[in-house]
């Protein structure tokens, strides 16, 4: 015997004729392998960029430092020019007043006049190469005019072994090292595992089949088999690159201690150059002193003047570029010792 037919009545009772859901759902991964070495990889990269900034400042300060020497030796070669130029036309008024009196032969006064002009060519080309230092020191310290102003010594001095600091060089490789290490674990684990904490929350009306609300709480697996031979590419890649910024940090190592010994034996050369340039600038002045007495005396012909004038220009020239020299060297100590530019020991937060 068949009962009555379900009416319209009880479709509505179990299913209301408007219905809505309102759900959240949040997953959070709780295990994953490799977690650890993408953080130091990440702090890595940080040490990276931070070492690249500390190298590159480094470079710059030490080339700045070249171009202020540099710009600090054409003022002196400038201030020797115009020196050799009253030099020789205080001599050419001395030779034309010895040439009225009939001390000296006319022509005399022509190769004089000469040796003026050349020096005043010199002073033309000191000036020029001043000109064009400083525009270069100009350029490296972000002006738009040429510098005009005085320098000063640059004051460097040498250094001891003791005061060496870690280069920025190295500071780059150990971290691109540590980098490339981390990026072959972390290849390792591309078929690692991941185990997540899934949550799920909704809400809707009430009927006798489904509650109000609902509430689940699981977990989820998930474990790559297969990716077609990708990690094991990935992971031979690295360990290359590795390989290769280790041979790279040992040779650098090594320049870098063979850049500080030619610092150290260039300031060594330099100061005795420097020496020996200061004490033939003494014996010139007394050489040129003793010949202008006996041109005087008409005992010295002309040209033993000028080759005494030009022995002394030509020895406070030596003595300008020694003291030059000697300053270079010790700012590739500088450069050498990594005091330039401090490199962070840590990444920044």
């Amino acid at each position: 015997m068949q009962g009555p037919e379900p009416g319209p009545g009880l479709a509505q009772s179990l299913l209301p004729a408007r219905t809505w859901s309102l759900g959240l759902s949040a997953e959070q991964v709780v295990l994953h392998a490799g977690a650890g070495d993408a953080a130091a990889r990440y702090r890595a990269l940080r040490r990276i960029a931070d070492a690249e900034a500390a190298a590159a400042l480094s470079d710059a300060l030490h080339e700045l430092r070249l171009a202020f020497i540099a710009a600090h030796l054409a003022d002196q070669m400038t201030a020797i020019a115009d020196t050799g130029v009253e030099m020789a036309r205080a001599h050419f008024g001395l030779v034309k007043e010895m040439a009225e009196a009939g001390q000296i032969p006319r022509r005399d006064i022509d190769a004089t006049d000469a040796e003026v002009a050349q020096a005043e060519q010199g002073l033309i080309r000191a000036r020029n190469g001043r000109r064009l230092a400083r525009g270069n020191l100009a350029r490296l310290m972000g002006r738009i005019e040429a510098v005009s102003e005085p320098l000063a010594n640059p004051g460097l001095h040498a250094l001891a072994r003791s005061e060496c600091r870690p280069c920025p060089e190295v500071g780059l490789l150990e971290a691109q090292l540590a980098s490339a290490r981390t990026g072959g674990r972390l290849a390792a684990t591309q078929r690692a595992p991941e185990l997540a904490a899934v949550a799920t929350a909704s809400a809707q009306p009430e009927t006798p089949l489904i509650g109000p609300t609902y509430a689940a709480l699981g977990l989820r697996l998930t474990w790559k088999l297969l990716d077609g031979g990708a990690s094991r590419i990935d992971r031979a890649e690295a360990r290359a690159r590795a390989d290769q910024l280790s041979a790279l940090l040992e040779g650098t190592r090594r320049s870098l201690a063979l850049q500080w010994d030619k610092a150290v034996a260039d300031a060594e050369d330099a100061a005795a150059a420097l020496r020996t340039a200061e004490r033939q600038v003494a014996s010139a002045w007394s050489a040129l002193e003793v010949t202008l007495a006996r041109y005087r005396e008409r005992m010295a012909p002309e040209i033993e003047l000028s080759g005494a004038r030009l022995a002394v220009a030509r020895a406070q020239g030596n003595v300008a570029q020694a003291r030059a020299a000697l300053q270079g060297a010790y700012a590739d100590q500088r450069h050498a010792a990594a005091l330039d530019a401090d490199l962070p020991q840590e990444p920044r937060p």
